[in-house]
Parts: structure tokens; C-alpha cells; sequence
């Protein structure tokens, strides 16, 4: 799904769709889900697209699923590469096997340089939301939407804060449909009352329920604004 009011994936969206793709199986769910949503972004947003970028590699360092100094574009590009080099995500029993086979590729500096920053942006985040979800031994694309947040309300869904959501398992996969609005009243209730525990797995205080809540609401609104600019463009 991507954005409400967008007729038609454009050619570079799918484009992108079908690179990450051929990442592997595992991504699927991801490139299903978010993966037209955030091309489209990367593609034609690019303030919002760096700022993905930088809480992306603050957040996956905060993860330990990147190293410092690492840069999600970067795993994006190395496994883009690996493809061609038979380092494939299916061929290692874990998301951190792979992880370290693709550090130790030799990397073409003239193919990453002709390869735009919105497909290595989209394939790194594919990847770090399988490494993310195997670290965590979270269900399959349970953070598929996890870049939303952060996206729509920067300012509260700090990546600290994306962490403890993470950790304590309360964020669920419905992420990109409670933004656009989709959910029931039920379901909507029901995701938001999800995310009322600390980090402890605890529940929150009623002031930290009420900053949550305008949190959301927030985002709510910001991914309207989004979603507008992006038809736009």
C-alpha cells in the first residue's frame, strides 16, 4: 500500500520494489508492506528521506545491528551487491551471519556511485528491519513499519524511544495503516493501548499516556501532510 491518494506506483518506485526484492524471501513482507511507501519518499522527498536516513543509523546503532561509523545506505549498497558476489541473505542461518558476510564484500566503487541514494536507503532498511526482527526473534514483518514514526513525529519517536518500543514487543505491524487512518475504531484503540509501557514493559503514567496520545495524533496528522506533499510531487 502506498499512500492514500497516489493512483499509480510510478516506474522508479517499482523499480526499487523489485531490487529490494531480489534481496531474498525474507524481505518480502517488507517490500509488500512499507516498500512502495518509503521508495516514494526516498524518491521524491529528500528532506524526509536524509532525515530516515540519519534516525536509521542512529536507531540501528543504538540496536547494535549497526557498527559505528556504519550507514544503513551502506548495507543497503553492500547487499546489492552481494547479490552478484552469491552473498545472499538465504545462504546464512542468521540475519548477523549475514550481516558480517556482507562487511567483508569487496565493494565496487563505480557501481554504488551510479546507484541512486533512494535504492540503497529502501535495501538497507529492508534489511535491518530482518535483522531487527531475528535479533529480537520478533514474527516476520512485525517492524516492517517501525520508519514510519519517526518519520511522522521525529521529535517523540526518538530512537531511544523506537527502542524501548521494540524491545518490550508492544509495537505491532499495523504501523502504515493506523497513520493512513485505516484501522477500525477498535483496532485503533487497540494499537495505541499497545504502546502504553515503559521500558520496563511496565505501564506508563497517565501524564506519559496523555504525551502519547498527542504523540499519535500528531503523526496522524504530519502522515496526511506527507502523504499530500507526496501526491504532489
Amino acid at each position: 500500500m502506498v499512500f492514500p491518494l497516489i493512483p499509480l506506483i510510478t516506474g522508479a518506485v517499482s523499480a526499487i520494489t523489485t531490487a529490494v526484492a531480489a534481496i531474498g524471501p525474507a524481505v518480502s513482507s517488507f517490500v509488500a508492506s512499507v516498500g512502495p511507501t518509503l521508495s516514494t519518499i526516498a524518491l521524491q522527498m529528500k528532506p524526509y528521506a536524509e532525515a530516515l536516513a540519519k534516525f536509521a543509523n542512529n536507531f540501528l546503532q543504538v540496536m547494535d545491528i549497526l557498527k559505528p561509523g556504519e550507514q544503513v545506505t551502506d548495507l543497503g549498497e553492500r547487499a546489492l551487491q552481494g547479490l552478484k558476489q552469491d552473498v545472499k541473505m538465504e545462504n546464512y542461518d542468521s540475519a548477523s551471519d549475514y550481516l558480517a558476510a556482507l562487511r567483508k564484500i569487496e565493494v565496487d566503487p563505480n557501481v554504488s556511485k551510479n546507484r541512486n541514494f533512494a535504492e540503497k536507503l529502501v535495501s538497507g532498511l529492508a534489511v535491518s528491519t530482518v535483522a531487527l526482527e531475528d535479533k529480537l526473534n520478533a514474527p516476520e514483518g512485525q517492524f516492517n513499519g517501525i520508519w514510519l514514526l519517526p518519520l511522522a513525529n521525529p521529535a517523540y519517536f526518538t530512537p531511544e524511544r523506537m527502542k524501548s518500543l521494540a524491545t518490550t514487543g508492544t509495537l505491532g505491524s499495523n504501523i502504515l495503516d493506523y497513520l493512513n487512518k485505516d484501522l477500525t475504531g477498535g483496532e485503533s484503540r487497540s494499537f495505541e493501548k499497545s504502546l502504553e509501557k515503559n521500558e520496563q514493559g511496565e505501564p506508563i503514567t497517565t501524564e506519559q499516556r496523555s504525551e502519547l496520545y498527542d504523540a499519535l495524533e500528531a503523526a496522524q496528522d504530519k502522515w496526511t501532510e506527507i502523504s499530500k506533499q507526496a501526491e504532489q510531487n
